[in-house]
């Protein structure tokens, strides 16, 4: 006979969990949620038993979690008295979807590990969609704002040297921070410029080697000599005093009082470093399949989120020329349009050589086509040149517009995700 309590299927599940070496991040986060969801159906509902859990009972939780505030609920009261939760700025703010979203798809693997051992008759999760959420462009530092947060970093004070070759090494190569953080010696290429990330501490589990440019190898050699004028260890950045990598709460720490000091919000995380290297290297033409490699993205589809902060971007500043380019009503007089676009056809034909002129044209060059005056049209495209040759260019021209308009058209609109 099962033991059915949530509690010790919790402990089981966890086991489980382990067993398929999964990462520790992973582990406390499963426990986390569990733990929570645990103490608030004995709390709430008297439910102690695995098997009295019902997809009823799932939508009452998490009306619940939206309904309180933040860290108002704790696993264990112990955790409440160490961590003072009314100290907190956003203490009793309303809980994220994202965040309810983690809680859903924690319960939904433990759940369905249940199912998975015929341990439940039912599987409460099995209709629980997630929360619908605002698709909101990837944060970025502009160009300004970050030169004045590594001007500002003092070089000759030990932990703001390693900070400022973190700052510079991550928005050059697009590495995570926790990649950046426990980088060693034996994994650097001075001479090639290039640096192997191990597959133990890359969030995808496969090696991965990332590049960074010239500049960036004199400041990373300028730093590893300072750092061993003061710390043996085979880290790139450690602490100064114990040698041990520097731990990643400790940079993101850091970073926010960096961003205090010159003004700028401190809701920008470290991460938008490597938000700007991806926007900076398709801006420059780099295909997203490549990127998602360098970025170590375990499918392209990963990828689209930074494809859709790029097009917002490149929406607010060509968004006129891109609605001319493509929309068609942005043309008034279409047939007055096409027929200027003949006269200059017949002008180049009666000029030139007819043949060598034809190849010359290209019907991609949209830019040609300008929208005329009415009195210009009927001054010159109404002319003594109305014959066969007209007629010809005309329907070929309007034919060619039409197909590359609802060509482009969508061509644009597929490269931005729908959500």
């Amino acid at each position: 006979m099962y033991d059915l309590s949530i509690e010790y299927q919790i402990d089981e599940f966890m086991i489980y969990c382990r067993s398929r070496e999964l990462r520790a991040k992973t582990l406390e986060s499963y426990e986390h949620t569990l733990r929570l969801f645990e103490r608030w159906c004995n709390d709430e509902l008297n439910i102690t038993q695995v098997d009295q859990v019902t997809e009823s009972v799932i939508r009452r939780y998490i009306t619940n979690l939206q309904e309180r505030g933040k860290y108002t609920f704790y696993a264990n009261e112990k955790s409440k008295e160490q961590n003072f939760p009314e100290r907190r700025r956003d203490f009793r703010k309303p809980v994220s979807a994202a965040t309810i979203n983690n809680y859903i798809r924690n319960l939904k693997v433990f759940f369905n590990w249940l199912d998975s051992d015929y341990i439940l008759k039912k599987n409460p999760m099995k209709k629980v969609r997630q929360l619908k959420t605002n698709r909101n462009a990837k944060e970025y530092i502009s160009d300004e704002d970050f030169k004045r947060l590594v001007g500002q970093l003092d070089r000759s004070y030990f932990p703001e040297h390693r900070d400022y070759t973190m700052i510079i090494l991550m928005i050059d190569t697009g590495m995570r921070l926790g990649e950046c953080s426990v980088l060693m010696i034996e994994d650097l290429n001075l001479a090639k410029r290039q640096i192997l990330l191990r597959a133990e501490v890359t969030k995808g589990r496969k090696d991965r080697t990332v590049y960074f440019s010239q500049k960036t190898e004199s400041i990373l050699r300028r730093w590893l000599q300072y750092k061993d004028r003061y710390v043996e260890s085979p880290f790139v950045f450690p602490a100064k005093y114990s040698g041990r990598n520097i731990q990643v709460s400790n940079f993101e720490t850091n970073f926010k009082s960096y961003l205090r000091r010159v003004g700028l919000s401190d809701t920008l995380s470290p991460h938008c470093l490597r938000n700007n290297f991806a926007k900076r290297c398709l801006m420059n033409g780099m295909d997203i399949y490549t990127l998602s490699k360098i970025l170590g993205h375990s499918s392209v589809s990963v990828f689209s989120n930074y494809t859709y902060t790029y097009y917002v971007y490149v929406l607010r500043l060509r968004l006129p020329q891109f609605f001319l380019s493509f929309y068609l009503l942005a043309f008034p007089y279409p047939f007055l349009n096409i027929t200027t676009h003949i006269v200059e056809i017949t002008d180049l034909l009666a000029n030139q050589n007819k043949s060598d002129q034809v190849s010359a044209i290209s019907p991609c060059s949209l830019s040609n086509f300008s929208t005329p005056t009415f009195s210009d049209t009927i001054s010159d495209g109404f002319s003594f040149r109305f014959d066969a040759l007209l007629f010809a260019a005309h329907f070929i021209a309007a034919a060619v517009r039409t197909l590359l308009t609802f060509y482009f058209t969508w061509r644009f609109y597929a490269l931005i995700p729908h959500y």
